[in-house]
């Protein structure tokens, strides 16, 4: 396998090809962006890193396979991050951490974020947004995805939150979920603290909150429940602000 790498400011992206095929990760520098730690291995047709991208820039990641050995896997303070057909795993602290309005776009396609120490995505900004479609967010000690602004906002398609040692997500904002399944974390499935309207679409809550079984629990703000099934729907499973219960919303065990 071939490394190529390039550092400076405005020299191309820092970047590693693998012979296997046009697999690639890049990483936009600029004066306040870094890269830490190793590059293991390109094999196989994966890249592999061990090691903590650090960056005030876009951050594009395909096909790999990145273990966190400090804080945090990514920890972005402007720009959008893109990650497709890729794991990522561990980190102290959070795996994915964005600290700044200026990182708009969280996006994932295919991947898996797991085994964080806390949180496995965290997006302190006021105006971020989480994509998932075909992902996953497991087996991390906090919780699966929390956003704190109340314009940032959570969209699950075709995805599961799973496993996560506190709320399976936190939000602020807006949480719509289609297609999608929030199950079997320690604390509430969603936990909605913002003034927001979330839709619930073609989805499976279930198992969450090992106590009270309390999967959505909202502050304020309206959340609709529709052809989707959610434990304790209309009962102890939905607790808070108000609800919808639309067409096919049930409380039947999946």
């Amino acid at each position: 396998s071939e490394v190529t790498v390039w550092t400076g400011f405005n020299l191309p992206p820092l970047s590693w090809t693998t012979s296997a095929s046009n697999l690639e990760v890049w990483l936009a520098l600029n004066l306040y962006s870094s890269i830490t730690d190793e590059l293991l291995s390109a094999k196989a047709g994966t890249l592999i890193i061990n090691g903590n991208i650090i960056t005030a820039n876009d951050v594009v990641i395909n096909n790999s396979t990145l273990t966190a050995t400090n804080p945090s896997a990514i920890n972005s303070y402007r720009g959008n991050i893109t990650i497709n057909n890729t794991t990522i795993s561990g980190g102290d602290d959070h795996v994915i951490y964005t600290e700044d309005d200026n990182v708009t776009v969280v996006s994932l396609y295919n991947t898996t974020i797991k085994d964080g120490d806390n949180h496995g995505i965290y997006s302190t900004g006021d105006n971020s947004e989480v994509s998932l479609q075909y992902s996953f967010v497991r087996d991390n000690d906090g919780t699966g995805i929390k956003t704190n602004g109340t314009a940032s906002h959570i969209h699950l398609n075709s995805s599961m939150v799973t496993g996560n040692g506190s709320y399976g997500i936190q939000c602020s904002g807006q949480v719509n979920s289609n297609y999608s399944n929030i199950t079997f974390n320690e604390d509430d499935g969603v936990y909605l603290t913002g003034n927001n309207f979330s839709n619930i679409k073609n989805s499976i809550i279930w198992g969450n909150d090992i106590v009270n079984y309390n999967q959505i629990n909202t502050t304020s703000g309206v959340t609709s429940i529709t052809y989707s099934t959610v434990q304790g729907s209309g009962a102890y499973g939905t607790t808070g602000g108000q609800y919808y219960y639309g067409d096919g919303s049930i409380d039947d065990d999946p």
